[in-house]
C-alpha cells in the first residue's frame, strides 16, 4: 500500500530551535514517503508517552488489581516500546501503513473496549496483534500468524486468541475509515450503508494520524532529535486540514490526557 521512500526528508538547523536546541529532521508531507526508521522512532516516543501517563494514573498496587484483559502480561517485558516496535517491522516486513494503523487501532479499541487501557502491561501484545490485523487488513500480501508470533515472542496459539478477541472487540471493522469517535460507537449497531464517512480514504486518515504524531512529538523537550513537517511549523503540522476532515483533535487519545 506504501513504500519507505526516503525522498522529501533531510536534517537541517529549525527555524525556532527546541527548548534542547536539537537538530531538526525535516519529514516528507504525506506518511508513505516517510522513511520507516523515522516513523517507527516517532511512534515508539508518542506510544511511550502514552504508556508512561497511564501508567502514573494508576497506583503500582493497584496494577495488578485492576480488570484484566487478554492484553495483559504478568509483567512488563524487558524490551523497549521502540526496539520492539522496530523488531516488528523490521522481521514483518510491515509498512508505513501498518505502522499508522496500530496508532488508529488505539482509538478503535479504546471506545468500543472502555476496559482497555494501553499501559506498560498491555502495549506490547496490543503492537503484536494490531500490526498482525493491519497487514491482513490492508496488504495484498502478509506473513503466517506463526511469523508473526515468533518474531512478536508469543506462542502463535496466543496470537490467533488475541486476533480473535480483537476482531470481535472492534466488529471486524479494522481499516481506517474515518475520525468521528461516536460513529466508531454505534458501528455495531448500525449498518454500513448507514454511517456517514468524515474521510473516506485510508490514506487521509493515516496522513491526518502522522501529522499529529509529529505536532506532539515535537513538543516533548528532551530529544535528541527534532521532528517537522518538509515546509511548515510544527503548529501547522498538526493543525492540516484536506476538505471534509471534520476530527476533533481533543477526542482523540493522542491528544487527551487519558487514551480512553
Amino acid at each position: 500500500m506504501d513504500n519507505n521512500s526516503s525522498e522529501v526528508f533531510s536534517v537541517s538547523n529549525p527555524g525556532s530551535p527546541s527548548k534542547t536546541g536539537a537538530p531538526s529532521i525535516v519529514l516528507p508531507v504525506e506518511f508513505i514517503h516517510c522513511p520507516r526508521d523515522h516513523l517507527v522512532v516517532l511512534l515508539a516516543r508518542i506510544l511511550q508517552s502514552l504508556v508512561d501517563m497511564n501508567d502514573s494514573m494508576t497506583e503500582s498496587k493497584q496494577i495488578h488489581t485492576q480488570k484484566l484483559t487478554r492484553f495483559h502480561s504478568r509483567a512488563p517485558p524487558n524490551i523497549s516500546i521502540e526496539h520492539y516496535l522496530g523488531r516488528l517491522a523490521q522481521y514483518s516486513y510491515l509498512e508505513n501503513s501498518i505502522l499508522l494503523t496500530a496508532v488508529y487501532y488505539i482509538d478503535l479499541l479504546s471506545l468500543s473496549y472502555p476496559v482497555f487501557s494501553l499501559n506498560s502491561l498491555t502495549v506490547h501484545r496490543f503492537l503484536l496483534t494490531a500490526t498482525t490485523i493491519a497487514a491482513k487488513g490492508l496488504c495484498d500480501s502478509f506473513c503466517s500468524n506463526t511469523h508473526y508470533a515468533k518474531v512478536g515472542g508469543i506462542h502463535v496459539s496466543e496470537l490467533n486468541i488475541l486476533e480473535v478477541e480483537f476482531l470481535n472487540k472492534v466488529n471486524w471493522r479494522i481499516v481506517p475509515r474515518d475520525f468521528n469517535h461516536e460513529t466508531v460507537c454505534i458501528r455495531s449497531a448500525s449498518p454500513v450503508s448507514e454511517i456517514k464517512l468524515s474521510v473516506s480514504a485510508t490514506n487521509d486518515v493515516l496522513d491526518m494520524y502522522y501529522y499529529r504524531t509529529i505536532m506532539l512529538v515535537g513538543k516533548i523537550d528532551d530529544l535528541a532529535v527534532n521532528y517537522c513537517l518538509a515546509g511548515r511549523s510544527l503548529s501547522e503540522s498538526g493543525s492540516l486540514k484536506r476538505p471534509g476532515n471534520e476530527m476533533d483533535w481533543t477526542s482523540c487519545s493522542l491528544s487527551s490526557k487519558r487514551n480512553r
